[in-house]
């Protein structure tokens, strides 16, 4: 590991006697975590500053948790922006009220400013870390898994319990809402809660169990999963590669034939808008506030999503995991990515749509270049003219 005191993080790299590292908006990229490809131990680091690149950059929220992750208890956290007197909101850069929302949020509470100085074009806070990102006992080896099922597929139970068991995870639990799919013993570590009905209404009150899921569980590493996912041999191994630090943690799905099938979706608009929504499947390498975690498998720490439950009357296919997660990123949490990590769907319900999507994605994106060129040329023939009748 490294040993840096201080962290610079601003728009371009600075050499300085005064910082042990200096990180530019080419480090900004939600897909590679800091503290991993730094090879820094969190929370090591004695005082990080962010120079003028949270008012300008668009995963402000990426940058903070970051730093954050960096930054020892007690230590300094100094945010360096360009600020005007009577500065209004949303042109070009962020106010200091958008900066100081976006850090209370993101840090959940875990910071007291200390100073705040205001000059002609700048404005300088100091925050002091009052407590540790991670919850006390949060460990990558300690996982609780949650299944949600009605009864149908019990073979396809026993079996994701079953890719559970061979991951050889140093502590887990496995609980299951549903009807039980064992008819003797249950396997060491796997329970079976209380199933929640709500008849007469013939809605699956998908919502109600993954509540039950959450609260129950032991450990502060919680994956919920439908009936109809497994996990691969190399999935755990693969988790302690990532690491620990993560609000909710988006693995990608693939079906049965290794064909990706839905996850790292976006849903710009209101969930009962009339119009057409923009095309749902970002690219790996994309990020967006309006990302939403696939219901079918969300990854995540309990403490966060006991903040902000499911909405207990969403049934299935009522938009309960788009609501879920456009709630708890308004209470600051970011999804992450581990692109190097999958889990296994034997049933891809939407795979005609991937594939249309995809097609629709690649049009548009060919017609919006080829627009683009044609009015290259042009601009280079005006000024080619210009510079003839001159």
């Amino acid at each position: 590991m490294n040993e840096y005191k201080k962290v610079l993080w601003s728009i371009n790299k600075h050499k300085s006697d005064y910082y042990d590292l200096s990180l530019s908006k080419k480090d900004v990229n939600h897909t590679r975590r800091i503290y991993k490809s730094k090879k820094i131990a969190p929370e090591s680091v004695e005082s990080v500053t962010a120079a003028y690149i949270l008012d300008r950059n668009s995963l402000i929220r990426f940058i903070i948790k970051e730093l954050d992750i960096l930054l020892q208890p007690s230590g300094n956290f100094k945010i360096i922006f360009t600020s005007m007197k009577n500065q209004r909101h949303a042109l070009g850069i962020r106010s200091v009220m958008q900066i100081m929302y976006e850090f209370s949020v993101s840090t959940n509470g875990r910071y007291i400013l200390k100073s705040k100085e205001e000059g002609k074009n700048f404005t300088i806070l100091n925050y002091i870390k009052k407590s540790s990102t991670l919850k006390e006992n949060d460990s990558i080896e300690n996982w609780s898994f949650g299944i949600i099922t009605n009864g149908q597929n019990n073979d396809s139970v026993k079996s994701l319990v079953e890719s559970i068991i061979d991951q050889n995870i140093p502590n887990f639990e496995v609980n299951i809402c549903g009807p039980s799919p064992y008819d003797s013993q249950l396997p060491n570590n796997v329970y079976i809660s209380k199933d929640v009905k709500i008849s007469p209404d013939i809605r699956g009150p998908i919502s109600r169990k993954k509540n039950t899921l959450i609260k129950i569980s032991k450990f502060e590493n919680l994956c919920l999963l439908h009936d109809r996912y497994l996990l691969p041999k190399n999935w755990y191994s693969n988790m302690k590669e990532y690491g620990n630090y993560f609000d909710f943690l988006e693995i990608p799905n693939v079906d049965i034939s290794k064909l990706r099938a839905p996850y790292h979706q976006v849903y710009n608009n209101n969930i009962a808008d009339i119009y057409m929504r923009s095309y749902p499947f970002l690219r790996l390498k994309q990020s967006s506030p309006n990302q939403f975690l696939q219901g079918g498998s969300i990854t995540g720490k309990k403490s966060i999503m006991c903040k902000n439950l499911f909405l207990d009357h969403l049934h299935w296919g009522e938009f309960e995991d788009v609501h879920f997660s456009k709630k708890n990123y308004l209470d600051g949490s970011l999804i992450y990515l581990d692109k190097n990590n999958y889990f296994i769907t034997n049933s891809n319900r939407f795979k005609d749509l991937v594939i249309r999507e995809s097609y629709l994605y690649n049009l548009y994106f060919t017609i919006k270049n080829f627009y683009l060129l044609i009015y290259i040329l042009l601009v280079h023939k005006y000024n080619s003219y210009k510079k003839s009748i001159h």
